[in-house]
């Protein structure tokens, strides 16, 4: 069993450290001086970060004091827990320069990789912001609306896109040809 004491204060550090880290990140990501590199490891550290505030919620309930401080201390992590999500929902929001080779399906659906989504925190978006490059030409589509096709072998599955029809005239886009997708964000 933890004792509450130690809890405390291990708690309230970590609170302390990931409101610092998040101020640190936004700042960065807001004024655009950090690389798609740096992007990927710090939705990572996001990552780990959420689930050391979750062992240490669980680990708190053991512990849990009779004073007012354990109310505080919890609702601090919760506060880092939010503040986390917000960073990571920038993170997806930052256009990054993904260049895939895909194939376009029929019907000109396109499947933007698991890897890709997992790696740029995409699983929940609804509506994506894509870059595409065909034949040397770029296409840019804006708040086109995917949906989520889960696979045995990933956890967050792919997220699939067609690319409308009027635009696949227009640059004489078929079926079973490759597509490089540039850039992917959130929309």
């Amino acid at each position: 069993m933890v004792e509450y004491g130690e809890w405390s204060r291990a708690a309230y550090s970590l609170a302390m450290l990931v409101d610092d880290y998040v101020r640190k990140f936004m700042r960065h990501i807001l004024d655009g001086s950090i690389s798609n590199d740096e992007l990927t490891t710090l939705s990572g550290q996001a990552k780990l970060l959420m689930d050391v505030i979750d062992f240490m919620l669980s680990a708190g309930v053991e512990a849990r004091g009779k004073d007012l401080a354990y109310n505080y201390i919890v609702g601090r992590l919760m506060d880092a827990k939010k503040s986390l999500t917000s960073l990571m929902n920038q993170v997806s929001r930052v256009p990054q320069d993904v260049n895939v080779k895909v194939y376009i399906e029929k019907g000109g659906k396109v499947a933007v990789p698991a890897r890709v989504v997992q790696a740029l925190n995409l699983s929940d978006a609804e509506y994506l912001n894509v870059i595409l490059e065909y034949k040397g030409k770029t296409i840019e589509l804006k708040n086109i609306r995917v949906h989520t096709v889960k696979s045995r072998s990933s956890l967050s599955g792919t997220k699939v896109f067609t690319i409308p029809a009027n635009v696949r005239k227009q640059y004489g886009i078929k079926d079973s040809e490759q597509i490089t997708i540039v850039r992917v964000s959130r929309a």
